[in-house]
């Protein structure tokens, strides 16, 4: 059975837990919890740790079938493939360098350009904020606009 909110935050944690649990998620600090596993979605949810619980198995499984397992080890790829691009971008400007043509130089010029365009249009994505959502989905989007209203509203 899945907690609500409120259940969960009277659940013991860690004391690092305690301190970021995710259920007081909101704008500002959202970019101190840890992210981008499979796992830490799982003991959020299941809040256990033992490997034999049902509940995470379910919970494990439910994110395979929805493709949370393969999203993350995309944006693992896209941060590989990132570092990857900077390298070649670094190697072309050595190659422009011994190049012994105009041809060759305006070759490796173009190349680099196209590299750090695409690198520079990932990386953006890679450091976009954790403060959104797909706007295809619609409950999702909702939810958050909420979230945001309900912070600006203690705010003010």
């Amino acid at each position: 059975m899945l907690y609500g909110a409120l259940e969960l935050d009277s659940r013991p944690f860690s004391q690092g837990d305690a301190i970021m649990s995710p259920y007081k998620v909101n704008r500002k600090n959202i970019w101190n919890y840890k992210q981008n596993k499979v796992s830490l979605i799982v003991k959020d949810l299941a809040g256990s740790d033992k490997e034999e619980d049902s509940l995470r198995t379910s919970l494990y499984q439910v994110l395979l079938a929805r493709g949370v397992f393969k999203w993350f080890a995309v944006r693992r790829g896209i941060i590989v493939l990132k570092n990857r691009w900077k390298e070649r971008i670094k190697n072309s400007l050595e190659a422009q360098k011994n190049s012994e043509t105009g041809r060759q130089r305006a070759y490796w010029k173009g190349y680099r350009a196209a590299l750090e365009e695409a690198r520079a249009e990932v990386r953006a994505l890679c450091h976009s904020d954790r403060w959104s959502v797909d706007p295809k989905d619609r409950s999702a989007s909702r939810w958050l606009v909420e979230q945001a209203e309900k912070a600006e509203q203690k705010q003010g």
